[in-house]
């Protein structure tokens, strides 16, 4: 019970969902060393990475930049040879920049980036 005089006022957060179907790919396909499409996340703090693909095997990096030129592996995504996906939960806060470069030959790549601010 509050103090007297004192009131606990309601508080009510909401969360802006941002992000798209194929943002980092949408059907593509990669060869060894390809990069996928480069995506602006500067107002993105916390982000899932959803990824298939219809060749299964390897691994993929994901890149990052804090400014849209120098990118940086932030880590190797291990794509399993049976369901062919992967999901990465990242934080990119102060980050500006995502991509995706294969290790190997990928298929139909689909790579979705889903976050919040």
């Amino acid at each position: 019970m509050p103090e007297q005089g004192y009131r606990i006022a309601p508080v009510r957060l909401t969360v802006n969902n941002l992000g798209s179907q194929g943002s980092l790919a949408s059907g593509e396909n990669f060869g060894s060393g390809n990069t996928s499409t480069v995506v602006n996340v500067s107002a993105i703090n916390h982000a899932n990475l959803l990824y298939s693909d219809t060749s299964g095997g390897g691994t993929i990096a994901v890149e990052v930049s804090g400014n849209g030129s120098a990118f940086y592996k932030l880590v190797d995504m291990a794509i399993d040879l049976t369901d062919r996906q992967a999901v990465l939960s990242i934080s990119l806060m102060g980050l500006t920049h995502i991509r995706l470069k294969a290790g190997t030959g990928f298929t139909n790549v689909i790579a979705s980036l889903y976050g919040t601010a």
